[in-house]
């Protein structure tokens, strides 16, 4: 239903998520004034070349403006190739082929922790929905999910982003201290870990076409 981009520094800090979804203006955004994340939409609700180039030009255009710099790490997937955009603050690199799921800190743990902390959140409101005899809705609106995922992202902390770019072997310090995240108790430990990889399988970007491969 939608896809979330995650960006963060080997320090700790975490850039606000980029969400897309297919409806540009959803019903559930009627009454809410402010998303804690950057949202944009298309029909597959995948990430897009151009969508990235855009996001990318307003960050660079941000660093600047702070006289900032950086070296961005991304996976080669196709809707990351950015050739027609011009940055100046942003230096973009690519990780090898088939070295996303050993090299990219995102993948050591950082995505999975904030899908726990989601699917946690998520299995609460759900449950509270059911075991009320007066609310049959079990439903969660994309706006409250949306802001869920936002919160679990900012749940995720800095010695676990540090720790994850280490485990990668992108920066080289000694681990320090591992925080776990419990499952609720509403579910066991092996449903718990089924219900945080439900969608890791599903399509998030833009699939390679014929005229790509030519």
């Amino acid at each position: 239903r939608i896809t979330a981009l995650f960006i963060c520094s080997m320090t700790g800090k975490k850039k606000d998520l980029f969400i897309i979804r297919k409806s540009q203006n959803p019903r559930c955004f009627k009454n809410v004034r402010h998303l804690p994340v950057r949202y944009a939409a298309n029909a597959s609700a995948w990430m897009m070349g151009y969508l990235f180039g855009e996001w990318l030009k307003d960050w660079d255009q941000k660093l600047g403006q702070e006289r900032r710099k950086i070296l961005l790490l991304v996976d080669n997937c196709t809707a990351h190739v950015t050739k027609d955009v011009a940055l100046r603050n942003i230096r973009l690199e690519f990780l090898p082929k088939n070295t996303t799921s050993i090299l990219q800190p995102c993948d050591q743990g950082i995505i999975r922790t904030a899908k726990a902390y989601f699917h946690k959140q998520l299995a609460r409101t759900v449950l509270h929905h059911v075991d009320d005899e007066n609310n049959k809705a079990t439903a969660v609106e994309i706006a409250n999910a949306i802001l869920m995922l936002a919160n679990a992202w900012s749940d995720v902390n800095a010695l676990t982003v540090r720790n994850c770019w280490k485990k990668g072997g992108l920066v080289i310090a000694p681990m320090e201290e591992v925080i776990v995240v419990e499952p609720p108790r509403e579910l066991n430990a092996h449903e718990f870990e089924e219900w945080i990889d439900i969608d890791d399988n599903a399509f998030v970007t833009q699939p390679v076409s014929d005229e790509d491969i030519v």
